[in-house]
């Protein structure tokens, strides 16, 4: 069939299972109906590549990366670009000068080969491809091998299951028994009290907690939608107020500085949030970029 849109017809019309949707560059009616029967009779004698899918399959894949993901970034969210540009580091580095019309069904084999041998899972793997397919796709090549790609087996891990109220008590208590488990029993804490994720917990700074008010604002999160504002509970209180005591006598309590700092060698730096949890027996502090030379007397890190 043909539609106009914008003064202009295009093309929309599914041959053998794909569907193919172009402009046909004219106003008129007619004119229209002839080039829709024409392309019609080219798709049919497999000269289905349409000009820009001609120009795009010629592209180096390290170039058509470019275009594609220019093309992309209107259509999807900020984070589905990132995670889009991470899944492209490593195909770019296996086919980087490969024009995408010279891609075969044994590419993607040894590529899938490739990746397991250096430990990817094939959950990760079957991300990679995927977003390989769909610039095949846009190159007009993926039809011709997609039958022979398979995707590769994913382990799915057991299933979680929530701690009955005697083990999560048990948990608990062997982690606050020792001192150099507090900073990991506080951050667990936070974390069952106000079921923020752990990059909401490693951003939160201590201008974003109002333990008068009872609250913690959430402006670092996964997504837009983790942007909240969590009521906390008493637990959630008491933790925060230990973490309070150790930032002020470390002098890491100002309004900027990260509620949980990362620790690297011994040294605390507030102005940065914590990557890991580590252990620490005896912590330095970082003030205005240098360390301060000031030691707690006994270990206050925790392992994660």
């Amino acid at each position: 069939m043909i539609y106009k849109r914008t003064g202009h017809w295009h093309l929309d019309v599914t041959i053998h299972g794909v569907r193919y949707r172009e402009a046909l560059n004219t106003t008129d009616k007619r004119q229209a109906k002839e080039l829709e029967k024409n392309r019609i009779a080219e798709i049919k004698q497999g000269k289905n590549a349409s000009k820009m899918g001609r120009e795009f399959a010629r592209k180096p894949f390290h170039e058509a990366v470019k275009v594609y993901l220019e093309e992309r970034e209107p259509h999807v969210s900020e984070r589905t670009m990132q995670f889009e540009k991470e899944r492209l580091g490593p195909l770019v580095k296996q086919f980087g000068e490969k024009p995408l019309l010279r891609f075969k069904a044994e590419d993607l084999s040894d590529y899938q080969k490739t990746r397991l041998d250096a430990g990817v899972s094939g959950r990760t793997v079957n991300m990679e491809p995927g977003i390989l397919r769909r610039m095949l796709k846009r190159a007009k090549v993926w039809n011709a091998i997609s039958e022979d790609v398979k995707a590769l087996p994913e382990q799915h891990g057991t299933v979680a299951k929530v701690l009955p109220a005697d083990l999560k008590r048990k948990l608990f208590e062997t982690a606050a028994s020792r001192p150099e488990w507090l900073v990991a029993h506080c951050a667990a804490v936070l974390a069952v009290s106000t079921t923020c994720r752990g990059v909401e917990i490693k951003n939160l700074r201590w201008q974003d907690v109002d333990l008068f008010g009872r609250i913690a604002t959430i402006r670092r999160s996964k997504t837009a939608a983790g942007h909240r504002t969590i009521p906390l509970n008493g637990d959630a209180m008491a933790a925060l107020a230990r973490l309070l005591g150790r930032a002020q006598a470390l002098g890491s309590n100002e309004p900027g500085h990260y509620v949980f700092p990362v620790c690297e060698e011994r040294i605390i730096d507030p102005l940065r949030p914590q990557k890991s949890w580590r252990v620490s027996a005896g912590l330095k502090v970082i003030k205005n970029g240098r360390s301060s030379g000031e030691e707690l007397s006994q270990p206050v890190a925790g392992r994660q």
